[in-house]
C-alpha cells in the first residue's frame, strides 16, 4: 500500500469513529430532551404562578435528574456498546498510525477541530 493508500484508508477509520461519535451524542441529547419534556408535563403551573422568581424547585430538580437516570438506564446497553465501539475505534486508529508511521492526533482534539470548523 501506499502512504495516499494508508491515508485514505485512516480518513475511512476517522469518519467511521465521528459517526459513532455523533450517534452516541444523538443519543445522550434524546434522553436529555426526552427527560425536559417529561419535566414540562409535570410541572404544569399556572402562568401568573412567583412571577417574579424561577419556576423551577429543588423538588423539580431532583425528580429531573430521577426521570434523566430512568431514562439513560432504559438505554445503558446502547450506550455502553457505543462507548465500547469508540474505544475500540481509538485504539485501532491509533495501532494503523503507529504501523504506518502517520502522526498521532487526539480524537477530542480532532473532535474539537471539527466542531470550530
Amino acid at each position: 500500500m501506499t502512504t495516499t493508500q494508508h491515508i485514505a484508508m485512516l480518513a475511512r477509520m476517522e469518519a467511521a469513529r465521528r459517526e459513532t461519535h455523533a450517534h452516541l451524542r444523538l443519543i445522550e441529547r434524546q434522553i436529555a430532551a426526552r427527560a425536559e419534556r417529561l419535566m414540562t408535563t409535570f410541572r404544569a403551573r399556572s402562568p401568573d404562578y412567583r412571577k417574579s422568581r424561577s419556576t423551577w424547585s429543588h423538588a423539580d430538580e431532583q425528580l429531573y435528574q430521577a426521570t434523566l437516570s430512568e431514562l439513560a438506564f432504559s438505554r445503558h446497553r446502547e450506550v455502553e456498546g457505543l462507548s465500547r465501539k469508540l474505544v475500540r475505534q481509538d485504539a485501532a486508529i491509533a495501532a494503523f498510525r503507529r504501523r504506518h508511521g502517520l502522526p498521532e492526533v487526539d480524537p477530542e482534539l480532532d473532535m474539537a477541530g471539527l466542531r470550530a470548523a
